[in-house]
């Protein structure tokens, strides 16, 4: 397998819902090595919630809502290696969100957590404060 690209939710929000990185992201999906994706099952919670408060705002409608969940779970079902959040996961988290100089929110300590652990070299996101945070980590954050 190649080095692993840990993939966070904000990319498959943006692939499944119309988003100024849409494009990109589905330009660099066709060009991605899909077995070398990787996944925690945290961003399954993540992504029921974004694309919850999406509908919420009124930023889609109930048929692309209900689109992007289809298209969810058939990623799901064939797409990325999906790694389990374990215990320690959430040690590292707390000590990464825990430290003010990172400015890291729970959840994106969480992913980077995972990542490290699961040896990935990359990290693939559209929040420019995880990005910095992983390549404070060691992790090459990928700009689309």
């Amino acid at each position: 397998m190649n080095d692993l690209i840990y993939v966070d939710t904000s990319v498959w929000i943006a692939q499944h819902t119309p988003e100024t990185h849409t494009q990109a992201i589905n330009d660099w999906f066709e060009a991605a090595d899909v077995e070398a994706i990787v996944c925690s099952d945290w961003v399954k919670t993540e992504y029921a919630s974004g694309l919850a408060i999406k509908r919420r705002r009124g930023d889609i409608d109930e048929a692309a809502f209900d689109g992007a969940h289809r298209k969810f779970a058939r990623l799901c079902e064939a797409g990325p290696h999906w790694i389990e959040v374990l215990r320690d996961d959430f040690l590292v988290a707390a000590k990464l969100c825990g430290d003010p100089a990172h400015s890291l929110r729970g959840g994106d300590a969480l992913h980077l957590a995972v990542a490290m652990r699961a040896g990935c070299k990359s990290l693939l996101s559209l929040d420019n404060l995880l990005n910095r945070n992983a390549t404070a980590c060691g992790l090459l954050a990928i700009q689309v």
